[in-house]
């Protein structure tokens, strides 16, 4: 009986073992087919059994075979032939445990036999304590590799030994035997299958066995590979005991289910197996769990079907509590057909509508639909009634397959009638832009341009190239070479490195002129920019060298530089036998230019892409071909080149996509043309491009790559970009540019020498002008020209150049001459005089007198002379003069030759003769004849006594006296007729200010004394007077004007605090000691800097300070001259003794006052009127001087355009000693002047102002206040907000002082802070924006701004070209505003990054480029 049961059993249990697969690789204890990807995690099962635990293994202690034996385990390897390895530790480079730790498993593999063998290793558990009885369960989980590669199938047999035997030829019992699951990678359960084994026989010795055991298995046989055993257990079945009730689960009673349906049930109590019945008939036997899944090989017929269980144990056998009936749905949906998008139809939307007619299902009903694309499920659970669903996740661009799947209840399928594509095209077409460099190798690799007369410049030129060198070549690698090697060549020019290491220098020579080179190093690895330049002429020259713009060297040499026939090479010294100086590196965009380019010029246009038409251009080699062994010149002068073992680099920054014009161009039409590179689209194809200038669509259509404007531009800055379009409107913009319209001519300027009708006294004079400017954003100037008489003289004068001498000799005669100034553009403006001069170096021509006769004698004390004419060639004749004994000298006009003295003669012998003077100042003097005069004289001119001439401080009420005519004579005993000189009749007296005009004079023809006395004269003014006598006769001359000053007193007051104060009068003692004694601080001047000074200078001014208010007397005389020399920048001066009106104040040189004038009372304030004793800041552009009118003039040089607005917010500062400045914020528009501040006073002078040194800013949202005082509290107030609110905080940590503003309020700031920060309260923008970032390109930082209307997860990422994430620079939560990062690209390559926002839905990308 026992033998049938156990037979029965084992029978049983064979055929209910299901035969599974697997792989594996490990010369000792891995798998043949190499590690498993096996992911960590079980899941656990339910068993129908829940009992005590009689054995437990969980093998996750020592599993080698000496841990084994310590635990009583019995191993044997009864393989033939016996290999190397038995039962060993898991190894987790195959797979993991089942659970506990990842080697926690008993393993065993293919290395148990050698070659190809038979594999029999036993491991027999120790004796299970307590005994087995019959009923128990005995359960352990075990897999293999995985399904991937070859299979090498494993098998495993289980047996009990029931009296205990451990060795091979023990009495066993056959539990099964099973092929060992492989499972597929990321299987549940860690990969490992649950078998479980009844034992129905009761062992109290009893063992369990482990046989692994593969037939052709081996390293060389077919079979065998590894597996691993885990979780080993015996638990307590009571199979003997009642069975319990249980229930039917699924599928319901009365449902659809499908032809092959999962049967589930509740587990009954003390169960060992189970069998289905369906229609009343076993279907199934054996089942060791509470489900069962049909397949297909015995599913069932579409009509309805019972359904029951029933357990079994020992003590017998239970029905389930019901027999349920099944409804067979095998049919599946009705067919169906897609919609949209059409087969092969383009979109340029991510997630198109995907689009099918509906499917039904007549029985069991449609259950959803599947989305297929790409042969992978999208959309799964699609609701019955949908027809439209949009993919899951963005489509790629390009095409892609998809189907839609029907589902019924019961899961019967249904795919679409078609399997559509559609193609995706969300890429805008792209420019052909890419920029390739070429490459040297350092030791056979060079370009030969060749000879060409274009190239061979002399000392005016500009060599420009892109350079990255590498360590290595020889000698001193030649980057642009025009010079000989072996065969002789002469030498013309060459750049090149110095010595073939990684750190070096650049040098620039050119023959018989010099070498320079570089101040600093240049690193391997990197690209820069050189440019080398020379300029002038035989006589002397300039060389230059500058480095990514920057001048590193330059020198003025001498010397004939003669341009050679030398071939121009790249990448070596020259074409020869041998290969000298080897470039080892890179070289792009050489360009070579006719003339020499300034500093400004080269910064502008080094990263510009030129066309190759620009003017002066004479080569352009960018290697852009990519391929070939041409290098081609792009500015049509064929100086193409062959490139010999060089190769081409592709760039990883392109090209730039507009070409003209060119970035940062300057065009003189206003109608330009424009010219960019094509594109391609390699979706649905190219549709247009449209062209934009100053962020305005200006053209749209185009097709070709040029376009001519038809609408005339302003003069000024313009920017540009191209869009190209798909057929889809899929567009992508070129990079912006900028050009700019200078249509205007240079600045006005004058002409300085020769002036109109002045004499130059040698035929090549020298011309000079004011120098001019370019229009403001023009494109500079270039050159100046001399014309004379209407014909070019000079030409090409360089800008910085205003003199001349003509290019040919002058002959005598007149002469016109102007100048004109030439733009870059050859925009033109005339000087804005044309000027006549004189050239005459030869006196007039000779000429003889008339009369009277040599020797007449004449009763008349006036005679008349006569002569005969004369004449100059050159400058023409501009007076005679008529000479008497060579004292009297009287002026005749060029017209006349007769001239009567408008004097009396005294009665004496004369001589007399003529000169003839020409406008350079020659004479030429006729013959000299005599003369006797015979007539009564006039008087003598008076001497005047009093007051002293010259003298000064005389008093007001002054007293004058003077002597009679003839008094001086007779005193000195002279020779003289008294008669005529004692008999005078009155004086006539004269006394003024002004000599000229003679305003506010005194006139008194009635003196008949030599005495006068004139009460009330004024102050400190300087007076002049004179007298002539009266006799018989008439009036004789007047004597020299005397002068006299008189005394000068002048009073000011100083406030208590600091002041700013002058000194109106010369005193005969300037200390400060002396002027404004008692002062609680040392005088302060300023030059450039403040600076302690003890005496006090007129016309300068001086910070001071006093504890109270004190007034001043100065007792002096006048200053003069007027004026106050300045220097370049801020100055503090004072006027003289009177006020002065601002805009009566004049300069020279003209124009070089550029700010206010701003005096100092508690704080700073503009001044229109300078008062005595008081000083006042100024700046000027210029040293010079200040020139200040005794009564006010015209107005000054530059207008007063600082006006403040009643508009601006006014911010009202002051201090505790009521010093106060008031600060102003305006607008762009409404912010017009000159607002800048002189500079902060000395320590403890109250000061307030912004940052940027103005008192007038324009408003920015936010601005720094400096406030300098020492007498806190300081109050604040702020008015005329205009509806804004502002907070203000200190400039320290922001929490020491931060309160809002609104209209009107005013705070108290009792802390010491001298820097405020003014902000406006934050104001939440409207929508969600991401800026372009600036500068770009950049190098290496930029900074990226964007704004968010709502609080949001933000998240901002860099992205290289091939789509990598370069760096995360958001990842956070953000409230709404406006923010700003700053972003470093130290550590990246030069090159096109993007840079995407995820907040929210929105999306947006942009492109920035690394330049380094």
């Amino acid at each position: 009986m026992r033998t049938n049961i156990i037979f029965t059993m084992c029978v049983f249990i064979l055929i209910s073992s299901f035969l599974l697969g697997f792989q594996s690789i490990d010369p000792t204890n891995g798998s043949k087919n190499g590690n498993s990807n096996v992911v960590t995690h079980y899941e656990p099962i339910n068993t129908y059994y829940r009992n005590t635990i009689v054995y437990l293994d969980d093998f996750d202690g020592d599993n080698t075979v000496a841990g084994l034996l310590a635990r009583r385990y019995k191993i044997f390897n009864n393989s033939s032939p016996v290999g190397s390895s038995s039962w060993f530790q898991g190894n987790t480079g195959v797979f993991n445990a089942f659970n506990g730790p990842a080697t926690g498993y008993v393993a065993a593999n293919y290395q148990s036999t050698s070659g190809i063998g038979n594999v029999d290793v036993w491991l027999i558990t120790p004796k299970i304590s307590g005994g087995i009885f019959a009923g128990d369960i005995l359960s352990f989980w075990t897999r293999s590799t995985d399904i991937t590669g070859t299979d090498y199938p494993d098998s495993i047999r289980v047996y009990l030994s029931p009296n205990g035997d451990s060795t091979l030829n023990g009495s066993y019992i056959e539990l099964g035997r099973f092929k060992v699951l492989k499972p597929a990678v990321g299987a549940p359960n860690n990969g490992y299958e649950q078998k479980i084994f009844p034992l129905l026989t009761t062992a109290s010795n009893g063992r369990i066995v482990i046989r692994y055991s593969v037939v052709n298995g081996g390293p060389s046989g077919a079979n065998s590979d590894y597996i691993g055993i885990d979780a080993l257990k015996i638990e307590r079945g009571g199979s003997n005991l009642p069975l319990g009730t249980f229930n039917l689960a699924s599928p319901s009673n009365g449902v659809y289910t499908s032809s092959t349906p999962n049967f589930i049930w509740g587990a009954s109590e003390n169960a060992i197996f189970y069998k289905l019945f369906i229609d009343g008939v076993l279907y199934k036997d054996s089942i060791y769990s509470t489900n069962y899944q049909l397949q297909q090989f015995n599913a069932l017929s579409d009509v309805t079907h019972t359904w029951n269980i029933q357990s079994y144990n020992l003590s017998g056998v239970r029905q389930s509590n019901q027999t349920w009936s099944i409804l067979v749905d095998s049919t599946a949906p009705s067919a169906f057909d897609l919609i949209s998008p059409l087969n092969n139809s383009w979109s340029n939307i991510y997630k198109p509508n995907m689009q099918w007619n509906p499917s039904i299902d007549a029985k069991s009903g449609l259950a959803k639909y599947q989305l297929w694309i790409d042969g992978v499920l999208n959309r799964d659970n699609i609701a019955p009634g949908t027809t439209t669903i949009k993919p899951l996740n963005n489509l790629s661009n390009g095409s892609h397959l998809w189907q839609v799947k029907a589902f019924d209840n019961v899961g019967n399928i249904r795919t679409s009638n078609q399997t559509w594509i559609t193609k995706i095209d969300s890429v805008a077409p792209n420019f052909n832009n890419e920029n390739y460099n070429l490459s040297f190798n350092g030791s056979s690799s060079y370009v030969n341009i060749g000879n060409n007369s274009l190239l061979n410049m002399t000392y005016n030129k500009t060599i420009e190239v892109w350079v990255r060198f590498f360590s290595g070549g020889n000698n001193s690698p030649r980057i642009v070479s025009k010079q000989g090697d072996n065969l002789g060549m002469p030498g013309d020019y060459a750049i090149y490195t110095e010595g073939t290491g990684t750190i070096r220098k650049i040098r620039f020579w050119i023959q018989n002129l010099g070498e320079i080179q570089s101040t600093n190093n240049l690193n391997a690895g990197s690209f820069y920019h050189i440019a080398a330049t020379i300029s002038g002429n035989s006589s002397t020259s300039q060389m230059k060298l500058y480095v990514d713009g920057n001048l590193e060297a330059s020198i003025n040499t001498t010397g004939t530089h003669t341009p050679s026939t030398t071939p121009l090479v790249f990448g070596r010294k020259g074409i020869g036998t041998n290969f000298y100086d080897m470039l080892n590196g890179t070289i792009d965009d050489v360009r070579i230019w006719n003339f020499c380019k300034s500093q400004s010029e080269i910064q502008q246009q080094r990263y510009s892409y030129l066309s190759g038409n620009e003017p002066g251009l004479v080569g352009l080699w960018n290697f852009d071909e990519g391929s070939g062994s041409i290098a081609y010149d792009r500015t049509g002068n064929s100086n193409n080149g062959s490139i010999i073992a060089a190769t081409y680099l592709l760039s990883n920054t392109p090209d730039r996509i507009l070409i003209t014009p060119s970035n940062n161009q300057y065009l003189q039409s206003n109608l330009p043309y424009f010219t960019w590179r094509k594109a391609n689209d390699a979706g649905v194809g190219f549709g247009k491009f449209q062209l934009f200038i100053d962020g305005n669509l200006n053209a749209d259509n185009l097709s070709d790559t040029i376009f001519i404007s038809t609408s005339p531009l302003n003069y000024g800055s313009h920017t540009w970009f191209i869009k190209a379009f798909d057929l889809l409107g899929n567009n992508k913009s070129s990079e912006t540019g900028t050009f700019y319209i200078d249509n205007a001519s240079p600045n006005p300027f004058n002409l300085l020498a020769p002036a109109d009708s002045q004499i130059v006294n040698l035929p090549t004079p020298n011309f000079s002008w004011q120098g001019t400017i370019d229009s403001s954003g023009g494109s500079g100037l270039r050159k100046y020209q001399l014309i004379i008489n209407g014909n070019v003289s000079i030409d090409s004068i360089s800008p910085n150049v205003t003199t001349s001498s003509p290019g040919n000799a002058l002959a005598q005669g007149v002469y016109s001459w102007y100048v004109k100034a030439y733009d870059n553009l050859g925009n033109i403006r005339y000087s804005t005089q044309t000027r006549t001069f004189y050239a005459d170096w030869e006196p007039p021509t000779a000429f003889t007198t008339i009369l009277p006769n040599n020797g007449d004698t004449s009763l008349f004390k006036r005679p008349t002379f006569s002569w005969h004419k004369s004449n100059d060639i050159g400058s023409g004749l501009t007076k005679y003069e008529l000479i008497i004994s060579g004292q009297q000298i009287i002026t005749v006009p060029v017209t006349d030759t007769v001239k009567q003295t408008t004097f009396d003669l005294p009665n004496g012998n004369y001589t007399w003769y003529v000169k003839a003077y020409d406008r350079a100042g020659s004479f030429t003097s006729s013959n000299v004849k005599s003369l006797t005069v015979a007539s009564i004289p006039l008087p003598l001119t008076p001497t005047l006594f009093l007051p002293v001439n010259s003298s000064v401080n005389q008093p007001t009420d002054a007293f004058f006296k003077w002597g009679r005519p003839g008094e001086y004579a007779r005193n000195t005993k002279e020779n003289f007729n008294f008669d005529n000189q004692l008999s005078i009749l009155k004086f006539w007296f004269e006394l003024t200010t002004d000599t000229v005009s003679f305003s506010n004079g005194l006139r008194d023809t009635s003196v008949t004394d030599t005495v006068k006395s004139v009460l009330g004269l004024s102050n400190l003014t300087t007076y002049y007077w004179r007298v002539k006598a009266k006799n018989l006769f008439n009036y004789g001359p007047f004597s020299n004007w005397n002068k006299f000053s008189t005394t000068g007193i002048s009073s000011f007051a100083l406030s208590s605090g600091w002041n700013i104060f002058s000194v109106p009068l010369l005193s005969q003692d300037m200390s400060v000691a002396n002027i404004i004694p008692g002062a609680s601080s040392q005088a302060f001047g300023y030059n450039n800097g403040y600076q302690q000074t003890s005496v006090l200078q007129n016309g300068k001014g001086y910070w001071i300070k006093y504890d109270s208010l004190r007034n001043f007397t100065v007792t002096g005389l006048p200053v003069t001259p007027r004026s106050i020399n300045v220097l370049e920048g801020w100055n503090i001066i004072g006027p003289f003794e009177t006020s002065v009106p601002v805009s009566s104040i004049t300069s020279n040189p003209s124009g070089i006052i550029i700010s206010n004038f701003f005096g100092f009372n508690n704080g700073y304030s503009n001044a229109t009127t300078l008062a005595p004793g008081k000083g006042y800041w100024v700046k000027t552009s210029q040293s010079g001087s200040l020139i200040l009118p005794s009564a006010p003039l015209a107005s000054r040089d530059i207008s007063d355009t600082s006006k403040e607005n009643e508009n601006w917010i006014r911010i009202k500062i002051s201090d505790s000693k009521q010093n106060i400045t008031i600060l102003y914020l305006g607008n762009n528009e409404n912010v017009t002047g000159i607002y800048t501040l002189p500079p902060v006073g000395p320590s403890g002078v109250f000061d307030a102002r912004f940052s940027s040194d103005n008192y007038v800013d324009i408003w920015k949202g936010s601005h720094v206040i400096k406030i300098n005082t020492t007498e806190y509290p300081v109050k604040l107030k702020v008015e005329n907000l205009k509806g804004k609110t502002l907070r203000i905080k200190d400039n320290v940590t922001g929490k020491l002082l931060d309160q809002i503003l609104a209209d009107g309020a005013e705070i108290i700031i009792n802390l010491n802070l001298e820097s405020l920060i003014l902000t406006e309260e934050v104001i939440i923008p409207t929508t969600f924006e991401l800026s372009q970032n600036y500068p770009n390109p950049f190098n290496p930082a930029t900074t990226i701004k964007y704004q968010i209307p709502k609080d949001e997860f933000v998240k901002i990422t860099v992205y290289d070209l091939l789509g990598r994430e370069i760096k995360l620079l958001v990842n956070d939560f953000k409230p709404a505003g406006y923010y700003d990062i700053k972003f470093d690209a130290s550590n990246l390559a030069s090159g096109v990054y993007f840079y995407q926002i995820n907040a929210g839905n929105y999306k947006n990308i942009k492109k920035m480029v690394v330049m380094k």
